[in-house]
């Protein structure tokens, strides 16, 4: 158990939380921000062995974040058998405290877990945002001690918890946003071409636009081809006449 002096860990949780928001204004990846915090997570909690965040999406579960390669597999442990404290914790929203000696929880990830000499492992749920729909997480700790993780050490995980969630949140906002933005620009796309093709076939046929896209809406039926495509060809073909 860390008997560091209160006031000294104090000064490191201060500095820990500045060190988390300056990651979260970074502009990166959700796994790397994430590898950036777990890698905070072990060097400012005390006694901590390992350290790994899980993201639950659909009931597929991954390591988006892991301090070492042993901890991704003890995850891995956890997945085949579709249960284990991060997973609990993952999906009930509480936090989850296994001391790895009682082997008739989870025996397959606990036998696992004391190969990597790990005496008690943390599932901490993260708070994903309710319109996220179908996602949850938890922050992973492990650790040799037995007595590790005291209340300042909880105080603590809360406070990376909340960067953790933060950070999840953050990523899949901006994955929406940027497929929104992708889904406009193929509609504006569409729409470009589309009015085009149109142009063409009123100039050609002496026709108005309904009459014109009617013109599409037939060539798309009876071609089975998105009438986008088929306004594409229509225009790439017009095109490559006037170059000839």
């Amino acid at each position: 158990m860390n008997a560091e002096h209160p006031a000294r860990r104090v000064e490191d949780v201060t500095d820990a939380f500045d060190q988390l928001s300056a990651l979260l204004d970074r502009f990166e990846s959700l796994d790397t921000v994430l590898t950036r915090l777990t890698d905070s997570a072990l060097a400012t909690i005390p006694d901590t062995g390992s350290a790994s965040v899980t993201v639950l999406r659909h009931e597929h579960a991954r390591t988006a974040a892991a301090t070492h390669p042993w901890a991704a597999e003890l995850d891995e442990h956890q997945y085949s058998a579709e249960d284990g404290p991060c997973l609990h914790a993952a999906r009930t929203g509480r936090l989850v405290r296994l001391d790895t000696a009682e082997t008739d929880r989870w025996p397959e990830f606990s036998r696992a877990a004391r190969d990597q000499d790990v005496a008690v492992a943390v599932g901490v749920p993260l708070l994903i945002d309710d319109d996220i729909v179908n996602t949850s997480a938890a922050l992973n700790l492990t650790t040799p001690q037995h007595q590790a993780f005291d209340p300042l050490d909880e105080a603590l995980l809360e406070l990376f918890t909340h960067a953790l969630s933060t950070a999840i949140n953050h990523a899949y906002r901006h994955q929406q946003a940027r497929r929104l933005a992708d889904q406009l620009g193929d509609a504006l796309d569409n729409r470009d071409v589309i009015g085009q093709a149109k142009g063409l076939l009123m100039a050609r046929h002496h026709c108005g636009p309904e009459q014109a896209f009617d013109y599409l809406r037939t060539a798309s039926q009876q071609s089975n081809v998105k009438l986008r495509d088929v306004a594409a060809r229509l225009v790439a073909g017009e095109t490559a006449n006037h170059r000839d």
